[in-house]
């Protein structure tokens, strides 16, 4: 892989000439306008002259059309233009009022008429809303519309309202603030590729899962949300979102908001029935109290060449959930945004970017065995704040960018820069760890680590386009540079210690090895792709690109321990190399040739991006390691002796972890066919399907325990919904298979590729008018039936068996023919704006989501441990369908031309639905327990002040 040659190209172009008049070509944080020009018997004109302007772009530039009468102006920063055409002999014609949004291409054709005198038309025409260029479905929220939705101004909040997404916890007026909640995108739940300015924002360790700290959500001009079909500039599968921050601009501006809620305006809605399942209260799940604060400034230190600016934000929460009683729930968030662009000449452009996230999180809910919505939630019980975690925590990005205008029609930029955090996990107790996998009990002190991790990244592209070769081709290459680094202090529970227990009975016990881990990531990506115009109804984007993924270790070291000796590691260079190439293909058909009806398919392969999961999965000083033994406790005091220690079950880290020297990465591949269709003007409707299959799902097996060797039969009662047997609620014998005596109390583990794929199908349809003298619509709904190998099916967290790929004859118990999981989910969603009289605005959200098909599972004691097991099939029952209407009042009051105040009243679960969202599905005394009731209807005031 030639990454020096792909450097280099992109440093030596922008020493190439420029003139100031040519039209820029795309990036990913920007978006396009192109176009044919034709007189008015629609014969092409050359030599049109075209100027385009806006508040989001310094200066005017021009262009002029080409033999063809096409034109294009890329490059733009997301906001509002005007187009003004001029020839000698024709009238001069000025289009308004054109949005350019992040990574749409907005055709605008024109046809010009014969003038007698000098004379200039204003031509009406709403502003494309069918991208009848790119494939990819991609939805855009500008910063009104960004403004307008009523939720708890985040990246999850702004996904649940989004098309093809399924939250796994729906929040309601902030309750969830601080949080990160998981998302599933057509079958797809990590692998995400969130970007700020073009920096990628994903949390290191977590596959794309989540993101690296908490966003100021008031300082972005634009959000695009990229759910599928992607060129071969983007590596991985899920979704690209790019947040663009605002840019000052020639005018000083500013704004600053605030909004405010608490219990004494919000009612109840846990019900008796609920009650009877284990909530403690009624004011289980009510938000104590919420208040969010956000100011930016800027403008212009010169007019054309040097804008500014910055945001601040202040953000607290305190609410009570259903399995944390002790206090309500605290997070505290605070950004700080600055940005400056310099144009250093009418073709050079040098942009500064800078934003840091701290988030306080005194009693956060980490747990080891007990799983949950993610983030800070966990299904477990806590009775005391002692089992909780202190998390002080900082996340940072900064970025500096070149951009340059190259000849007439090409384009290069250059951005470098560095992502990261630190994280402090503190504790509150030295008491014994203990978790209980059957009633969720969780007592003793929590896990302490200092974590410190950083990526930093270069990227660069160049852009052209060339008239011929059968039609335009907009040429793209660029390249992706990071390093991934993954530090970790590990101090480990109190006693290097923790007991597990079932319903009270004790099962095993793990001992922890305290550790300094370090993990590293080299990644590089090279790309080429074309869009490539045949005609005046097809194009063809065409993309290949090549990722190279090194996983290695530096040296490191282990400090001494209960259960451990101090030792140090050697350094491994190569953990794992790949190459992997990638092709992309896509087309789009304009049915009729002004392009508001658009036939668009695509079809690509998208390789995983391995993270630091790869080094981490062999690292023999892992930060989680433990060996794993069994444990009765033979005298039932619930606590451990030295002598009450059985044979090993399992381990993670120290010496035995290998990866198969055949291991591949995982990958996705995608088919997907739209019809894109302009309704009404500023009103598009798009169906269509997507297919995702995922393919060499890494897994780590026990080698000296495979498939074939449990082979034991045996019998095992269900004992019901009590998780006791011998009780009236008991189930049938369910034949299970022990493990052969040979291979018990071995462990050799590999790293392989799990033979199992997971599919997934689904059809979407989303109509979209943006906003618009005032109002604005978007309303979705998708349906997705999933075929897969997953221990934790849908978003629910809730495991049924002890692996995603069954590891023993155990794990296939109820599940499907083909050892898989299959079921469907749907979601709905609906948000407008919608202006009423005495300046009043009206915005309502409206979310529903399929509840998530679920079966019973119990835990079997077998010979070589504890299995999970899946008493019934998955869809014998279901959990609530989530329905939620959230609604927002707001008086505009008019200050003067450049200033106004508005006064917001906001309605979140405006019929007080109580569904629960996460259930316990596990036999035991916290069988159908809730552990999140989606919170009651709640009323918060809110004030926002634009200057």
């Amino acid at each position: 892989m030639n990454v020096r040659f792909a450097v280099l190209l992109c440093l030596i172009f922008p020493l190439a000439s420029a003139s100031p008049t040519t039209a820029q070509t795309v990036s990913v944080t920007t978006g396009a306008v192109n176009g044919w020009v034709t007189d008015e018997s629609d014969a092409f004109l050359p030599g049109v002259s075209i100027a385009i302007s806006g508040p989001a772009q310094m200066g005017v530039v021009s262009t002029v059309t080409d033999v063809r009468g096409a034109y294009r102006f890329q490059g733009l920063p997301p906001g509002e233009y005007r187009l003004v055409y001029e020839l000698a002999g024709f009238g001069t014609a000025v289009r308004e009022h054109i949005e350019v949004l992040v990574g749409f291409t907005a055709s605008v054709n024109l046809k010009l008429t014969l003038a007698s005198v000098q004379e200039t038309v204003i031509v009406s025409g709403a502003s494309p809303v069918v991208d009848a260029s790119a494939t990819r479905i991609q939805t855009n929220y500008t910063a009104e519309r960004l403004a307008s939705i009523p939720n708890a101004r985040d990246i999850w909040s702004l996904m649940a309202a989004s098309p093809g997404v399924r939250q796994a916890v729906v929040d309601v007026g902030g309750a969830s603030a601080g949080s990160q909640s998981q998302f599933v995108t057509y079958g797809t739940r990590a692998q995400n590729q969130p970007m700020i300015e073009g920096m990628l924002m994903s949390q290191i360790g977590s596959a794309g899962g989540s993101v690296t700290f908490y966003y100021d959500y008031g300082s972005f001009q634009e959000v695009s949300v990229n759910a599928a079909g992607n060129s071969a500039d983007m590596a991985m599968p899920g979704v690209q979102f790019q947040f663009i921050s605002k840019s000052g601009g020639n005018q000083f501006h500013g704004s600053a908001m605030a909004n405010y809620e608490n219990e004494n305006l919000q009612s109840y809605d846990i019900d008796a029935a609920q009650l009877a399942q284990g909530v403690a209260s009624t004011s289980d799940n009510r938000l104590h109290q919420f208040y969010d604060r956000n100011a930016d400034a800027g403008g212009p230190l010169m007019k054309d060449k040097l804008w500014w600016y910055s945001s601040y934000r202040d953000e607290r929460s305190q609410a009570r959930y259903p399995n944390f009683t002790i206090r309500p729930f605290e997070t505290k968030l605070t950004n700080y945004t600055g940005k400056a662009t310099y144009q250093l000449s009418s073709a050079d452009k040098l942009i500064l970017y800078g934003q840091g996230g701290k988030k306080l999180q005194p009693y956060r809910q980490d747990t080891a065995l007990i799983g949950g919505p993610g983030g800070s939630r966990s299904f477990a019980l806590f009775s005391s704040q002692d089992a909780t975690a202190n998390q002080d925590y900082y996340g940072w990005v900064w970025k500096g960018e070149y951009d340059r205008v190259l000849g007439n029609a090409a384009f290069a930029e250059i951005r470098a820069g560095r992502v990261g955090y630190t994280w402090i996990s503190g504790v509150y107790s030295d008491d014994t760890r203990r978790e209980d996998v059957g009633n969720l009990q969780v007592t003793g002190g929590n896990t302490g680590w200092t974590e410190n991790v950083n990526r930093n990244q270069l990227l660069g592209s160049v852009s052209a386009f060339k008239n011929g070769w059968g039609g335009t081709h907009n040429f793209k290459a660029g390249f992706e540079l990071y390093r991934d680094t993954q530090e970790r202090d590990q101090i480990g529970y109190p006693g290097s210690l923790l007991l597990e227990f079932n319903n009270g009975i004790a099962q095993a016990l793990r001992e922890y090895q305290p550790s300094n881990s370090v993990n590293r990531l080299f990644a590089a990506g090279l790309y080429l792709t074309d869009s490539w115009n045949v005609g005046r109804r097809v194009n063809l984007n065409l993309g290949v690109r090549t990722d190279h993924y090194r996983s290695y270790l530096p040296a490191q070291s282990r400090p001494a321990s209960q259960f451990a000796t101090a030792a140090d590691f050697a350094a491994i260079d190569n953990v794992k190399t790949w190459n992997l190439p990638a092709p992309r293909v896509g087309v789009t058909f304009k049915i009729d040739q002004a392009g508001k009806t658009v036939i668009k398919a695509n079809a690509g392969r998208y390789w995983w991006n391995p993270d630091v999961n790869v080094a981490s999965s062999v690292n023999a000083n892992i930060a989680t390691a433990y060996e794993r033994y069994a444990w009765t406790d033979p005298n039932h005091d619930r606590t451990f002796q030295p002598t009450e220690q059985g044979r090993l079950l399992s381990k993670v880290g120290g010496v035995g972890s290998v990866l198969d020297p055949n291991l591949e990465d995982t990958y996705t591949d995608e088919l997907a066919a739209w019809l894109d269709h302009e309704l009404l003007p500023n009103f598009s409707l798009r169906t269509g399907v997507v297919w995702r299959g995922q393919r060499q799902i890494r897994q780590t097996m026990n080698l000296s325990q495979p498939f074939e060797a449990f082979n034991v039969p045996i019998q095992v009662r269900d004992p019901g919904p009590d998780g006791k047997t011998g009780t009236s609620d008991d189930g049938p014998l369910i034949q299970m298979f022990n493990l052969a005596a040979a291979n018990l109390g071995q462990v050799n583990n590999l790293v392989r590729n799990a033979p199992g794929v997971n599919d997934y199908y689904t059809w979407e349809i989303t109509g979209n008018r943006r906003m618009n003298a005032g109002w604005s619509l978007m309303a979705t709904y998708s349906i997705t039936w999933n075929r897969e190998n997953l221990a934790s099916p849908g978003a629910a967290a809730n495991p049924v068996r002890s692996a995603d790929s069954p590891l023993s004859p155990n794990d296939l118990i109820n599940a499907a023919d083909d050892g898989r999981y299959h079921y469907a989910l749907w979601n709905a969603k609906v948000h407008a704006v919608i202006p009423g009289p005495w300046h009043m605005q009206f915005s309502p959200l409206v979310r529903a989501q399929a509840g998530q098909p679920f079966g019973r599972t119990f835990v079997a004691a077998l010979n070589y441990g504890s299995q999970r097991v899946l008493a019934e099939p998955l869809g014998t029952q279901t959990q609530d369908i989530v329905a939620i209407v959230d609604a927002r009042v707001e008086r505009i009051f008019t200050l003067s031309a450049r200033s106004k105040i508005s006064a917001q009243l906001d309605f979140y679960n405006l019929l007080n639905s109580n569904p629960e969202d996460f259930i316990t599905w596990g036999s035991g005394s916290s069988y159908l327990r809730p552990s999140s009731v989606i919170p009651p209807r709640i009323v918060r005031f809110g004030v926002k002040f634009d200057w």
